[in-house]
C-alpha cells in the first residue's frame, strides 16, 4: 500500500457519516445541501493535468472531492489551515499541494471567505431531477457573498443550460432573486471597470488632438455636444476625418464655422457643404454669430 492510499484510507474512516446521517437527505440540512455519495471518473487517470500532479496534491484533490463539507454544486466553506488539521498535516504541506491543484486550475479560493470551489465537479455530479436544481438555492446561501461566489453562480448557471429545458426552469424559479442579486452588480461593476477604461484612454488620445486656429472652438464644442447627445461621440480618428472634410470644404470656399453650425441645426454627425437658398422659403446658410437679434428674428427672403 503507498503512502497515498494509506493516508486516503485514513481520511476515509474519519470522513465515514455516523448512521443517522446516511439516513439524512440532501435537503435536510439546513443551508448545506450536501451529497451523501461523490462520483469519480475512472477518466481522471488519463487526465493531463491530474497525471502532473504529485502523490501529496493528488490526495488534497481527493480529500476536496469527498469532504463531507462539500455541497451539491462543489462548493464549500473551508479554510487550508481547517483542513490541514483535520488530516494531521503542517499547513505548509497542504498550501504547496493545494497550490499545485489551483495552478491547474481544478480548484478556485478565496481565502478571505473561507470558499473553495472545483469548477468540474457537476461536469460529474450532474443532477438527477429538476427538484435537485431547486435543492441548490440552499447550497449558494450558504456561502459568504464575494466574488467567487458571484463566478460560482456563472458556473452553475452555465451548466443548467446544457441541461434540459425542465431543469434551466427549475433553476430559474429557484435562483431567481439570488441571480438579481449577484449578477447585475457584478456584470455593473465590468462594465463600469471597462468605461473607465476606455475614457482613460480616450483622454490620454485627446490630450494630443488641438484644433486648428481656423476652426471656432466654440463651434466644435457645439458640434461634439450635439453627438454625444446623439450617442455618436468623436473619436480621435473621427476628429481628424471631421477635421479633413473641413479643410477641404474649406478649400472650396465653405466657411467652416458655417459647415459645423450647419450640422448642429440639422443633428448631422457629419458636415457637408453649405447648401445654398435655391428653394423658396429657405433661409441661407450663414454663421451665427453673424445674425443681428436686437431688431427681431430676421426674415425669410424669396
Amino acid at each position: 500500500m503507498t503512502k497515498s492510499e494509506h493516508l486516503l484510507q485514513i481520511w476515509n474512516r474519519r470522513a465515514s457519516p455516523r448512521p443517522n446521517d446516511a439516513a439524512m437527505s440532501m435537503t435536510t440540512r439546513p443551508g448545506s445541501v450536501r451529497l451523501k455519495y461523490r462520483k469519480v471518473a475512472p477518466a481522471i487517470w488519463n487526465d493531463e493535468k491530474f497525471r502532473s500532479l504529485d502523490d501529496s496534491a493528488k490526495l488534497v484533490f481527493f480529500l476536496l472531492l469527498t469532504h463531507p463539507s462539500m455541497t451539491a454544486i462543489g462548493a464549500m466553506r473551508l479554510t487550508l489551515h481547517g483542513l490541514a488539521v483535520e488530516v494531521g498535516w503542517q499547513t505548509s504541506k497542504l498550501q504547496k499541494a493545494f497550490e499545485s491543484i489551483r495552478n491547474q486550475a481544478m480548484v478556485r479560493y478565496d481565502e478571505s471567505a473561507g470558499v473553495i470551489w472545483l469548477p468540474n465537479f457537476l461536469r460529474y455530479n450532474q443532477p438527477e431531477s429538476p427538484n435537485v436544481v431547486k435543492a441548490w438555492r440552499g447550497a449558494l446561501e450558504y456561502l459568504p457573498e464575494g466574488k467567487l461566489r458571484d463566478q460560482i453562480m456563472d458556473g452553475v448557471r452555465a451548466f443548467v443550460e446544457t441541461l434540459p429545458i425542465a431543469f434551466g426552469n427549475a433553476f430559474k424559479e429557484a435562483f431567481g432573486e439570488a441571480s438579481a442579486k449577484a449578477m447585475p452588480y457584478q456584470e455593473q461593476e465590468q462594465e463600469q471597470e471597462q468605461e473607465q477604461e476606455q475614457e482613460q484612454e480616450q483622454e490620454k488620445l485627446h490630450a494630443c488632438f488641438a484644433l486648428p486656429d481656423w476652426v471656432s472652438a466654440e463651434a466644435w464644442r457645439g458640434y461634439e455636444e450635439m453627438r454625444k447627445r446623439k450617442r455618436a461621440p468623436m473619436t480621435v480618428y473621427a476628429r481628424k476625418l471631421v477635421l479633413n472634410k473641413l479643410e477641404k470644404l474649406r478649400g472650396k470656399g465653405h466657411d467652416p464655422m458655417a459647415v459645423l453650425e450647419q450640422s448642429i441645426r440639422n443633428n448631422w454627425t457629419d458636415v457637408f457643404e453649405l447648401r445654398a437658398s435655391t428653394k423658396k422659403g429657405q433661409a441661407k446658410d450663414v454663421g451665427l454669430d453673424k445674425i443681428d437679434y436686437s431688431q427681431g428674428l430676421p426674415e425669410n427672403k424669396s
